[in-house]
């Protein structure tokens, strides 16, 4: 059953409903890795929690590394800060470490070319273009094949050789060493002595204070931890919390929120309630395991067609989800293209409309 009531909740918590950081490393740092494998999504999604709510900020902090894309957890990309990029994949990516060698191998690489292709990286410490990689690494003799370049460039992200950096005119992502561009020190040893429980708990701290109401097998399932290493990391944590028992029949489980939160969500009544456009990424979709717990299994389906991964941009208006949404572009202009899941009033259009105009585009 839909519960707007929780989606007005995450809202606040996601800081989208009363944005408050200033900065795209503090967005990052507050809420920890937000879901990235769409560079333009994310770059918005991360501007809607700015005060000044400006997509070129975002971009300008993709440059000056503050923050970065990689693949941390669950075998897709995330934007982090660059001070946590080390040590979550550290922590997280071990099983899709393990699962791209042997897709490699099957494909006909050895541990010589792997090896090969993430050094040539490394003599290149300003980072460079997909295109230019692949070229670099035709002329040494591996396959340059966009399906080689995809697993080889996740390869580096995975096994913590590269990041994606600094954004390109054309709207990619430059190829970084990590060594160079991530700081020192941020490793899973230098930033919690190698203890994965400890570093678990801070990970998961940042997720129920970003993201609750939420429990812990959201957090699972949005990092594929083990069940038990985060149980006893919540041991660490559990005191920083509180409970948020009104919430727990909807999530199935016991939910947890960030102390004071439930006073935010009353501060922010009107705004929480408001109208929202939201990339097809954000957070607020993409961050818990189960949707259905705030979106009608019939609106899924206009989400997230076939459910095969792909998604829509979606209109939040009064908790609850009313449409989705294009943008698409005609010369130096955007035009608004709705797809209501019920017909809209006129007040509902010109909220949409209104909050369109003010929508942080890369």
């Amino acid at each position: 059953m839909v519960n707007p009531a929780l989606v007005e909740a995450r809202l606040t918590a996601l800081g989208l409903a009363a944005p408050s950081r200033d900065t795209p490393a503090q967005v990052l740092t507050d809420l920890g890795p937000m879901q990235g494998q769409e560079l333009p999504g994310v770059t918005s999604s991360i501007a809607l929690r700015l005060t000044g709510q400006d997509a070129a900020t975002v971009q300008e902090a993709f440059t000056d590394g503050s923050i970065v894309r990689g693949y941390p957890m669950r075998a897709t990309v995330f934007a982090l800060a660059a001070e946590d990029a080390a040590w979550v994949t550290e922590l997280c990516a071990a099983p899709q470490r393990t699962q791209s060698r042997r897709r490699l191998a099957k494909d006909g690489l050895t541990p010589t070319d792997i090896a090969t292709a993430h050094d040539l990286l490394l003599e290149h410490p300003g980072g460079l273009s997909r295109a230019d990689l692949a070229a670099l690494w035709a002329s040494h003799g591996l396959p340059e094949t966009r399906p080689f370049l995809y697993l080889l460039v996740r390869d580096m992200l995975l096994h913590g050789t590269a990041v994606y950096g600094p954004v390109t005119g054309s709207g990619d992502q430059l190829v970084v060493p990590a060594e160079t561009w991530l700081p020192a020190g941020s490793g899973l040893e230098g930033r919690f002595n190698g203890d994965a429980t400890a570093a678990t708990a801070a990970l998961l701290l940042r997720y129920l204070h970003g993201h609750g109401p939420a429990g812990l097998r959201d957090f699972a399932w949005w990092t594929k931890l083990p069940v038990k290493l985060i149980r006893n990391a919540f041991t660490l944590v559990r005191d920083e919390m509180e409970p948020a028992a009104s919430f727990s029949p909807a999530l199935g489980e016991d939910a947890w929120v960030r102390p004071g939160l439930v006073d935010e969500i009353t501060a922010a009544a009107t705004a929480a309630h408001g109208t929202f456009l939201l990339p097809a990424f954000d957070e607020l979709m993409l961050g818990y395991r189960d949707r259905l717990a705030f979106l009608a299994d019939n609106h899924h389906d206009e989400v997230a067609p076939g459910n095969n991964g792909a998604f829509r941009k979606t209109v939040v208006r009064g908790g609850k989800f009313v449409a989705t949404w294009r943008a698409p572009k005609t010369g130096v202009s955007r035009n608004l293209s709705l797809s209501p899941f019920r017909p809209l009033s006129a007040t509902a259009e010109r909220d949409i409309i209104r909050t369109f105009r003010s929508y942080p585009h890369p």
